[in-house]
This record gives structure tokens, C-alpha cells and sequence, in this order.
């Protein structure tokens, strides 16, 4: 596994551009294998081309999310990620520029699953999971009184609560990856 990622992300440091994609590639979910794994020198080049990639993020068109097969929320998954290596201050200034209404309006409603058998619509329950483990992780991060902290944490629960009893309804398209992030949005709560 080790190298496949280091063979994935051996060139990280020459990329041009994020992968804001809401499936695999997404560079904003990488940093806890980096962690997991106590890989500091990957972790430090993460956290030094998150920096580049996302501190000058504002008002992200989060509006059009999700794609019609996502199982991450490409903003959530980028503020995530800014809650983890920004000071808390740094954090809360960055994430008070980063959404406007419509957009934050839009990721905290939940997806519409269609077919849960179909391969690829399953996914947005997966959406659901990462949607919830973002905000919950996020809202932990916030100062007490500030305005998303409620709203995060209220809609995390909504989320977790409608994706769970979905995770062994469908085929083996969902059943075969869904717990896995029943259990790492669980872990949040």
C-alpha cells in the first residue's frame, strides 16, 4: 500500500493544481495517511501545497456540488483539511470567507439517492457519511458562540442519521465500502 502511494503522490510537489474532485483523488483527503502512517516528510509537503492550493480560497461554488457519483464533498473535504493544519484562529478567519449562504445552504441538505443498487449513485450515501464527519469535525474546531458551529453540528447528525440506515439496503456496489464510512463518520461523534 505504502507504495502505491508514494508512487500516487510522488509527484505532489509538482502539481499545479488541487484535485477538487468529490471521488479518490481528492488532495485534501490525504493527509491522514500521511498521519497514520507517521510519514513527516509527506505530511510537511502536504500541509506546505494545502497551503498553496487553499489558503486564498473565498466564496467556493460549493452551490454545485455534489456530482452525480460523489462520495466526498470537495469544499468540505478541502475546509477539513484547513482545520487541520491552520492554528484555530487562522482556521475560523479562513473558513468565515470560504462559504457563502447558497453554498452552505446546498451542502448541508442531503443527497438524493435515486437507486441505491446502482453503482454509482450509491455513492452520494457515502457523500452523506463525509459530509457528516467534515462538519462534525469542523464544528469541534469553532469557537463556542460562532454561527456555523450549531448549523454544522445539527446537519452532521441529520446526515449520519438518514446515510446509516442505508449502508446494507443496496448491493454489493455500497455495501462493500459504506460501513467503512459509517464507522470513520462515527468516530467524529
Amino acid at each position: 500500500m505504502k507504495l502505491f502511494i508514494i508512487t500516487s503522490y510522488g509527484n505532489f510537489k509538482q502539481q499545479t493544481y488541487p484535485n477538487r474532485t468529490g471521488v479518490h483523488p481528492n488532495s485534501a483527503f490525504a493527509i491522514d495517511w500521511a498521519r497514520t502512517v507517521s510519514d513527516k516528510k509527506f505530511e510537511n509537503q502536504l500541509i506546505e501545497k494545502s497551503k498553496v492550493f487553499y489558503l486564498k480560497d473565498k466564496n467556493i461554488p460549493a452551490y454545485l456540488e455534489p456530482n452525480g457519483s460523489d462520495f466526498f464533498s470537495p469544499s468540505l473535504e478541502t475546509a477539513n483539511l484547513m482545520r487541520r493544519i491552520l492554528p484555530k484562529k487562522e482556521f475560523t478567519k479562513w473558513l468565515n470567507q470560504f462559504y457563502d449562504k447558497r453554498s452552505l445552504n446546498n451542502i448541508k441538505e442531503l443527497p438524493i439517492i435515486s437507486d441505491l443498487n446502482d453503482y454509482q449513485i450509491v455513492h452520494l450515501v457515502g457523500l452523506s457519511f463525509s459530509r457528516a464527519w467534515c462538519m462534525k469535525a469542523i464544528a469541534k474546531e469553532l469557537p463556542r458562540n460562532h454561527r456555523l458551529k450549531k448549523e454544522f453540528d445539527l446537519s452532521s447528525k441529520k446526515l449520519l442519521n438518514n446515510a446509516l440506515p442505508l449502508v446494507f439496503q443496496g448491493n454489493y456496489g455500497g455495501s462493500h465500502w459504506l460501513a467503512s464510512f459509517a464507522v470513520y463518520a462515527l468516530s467524529e461523534f
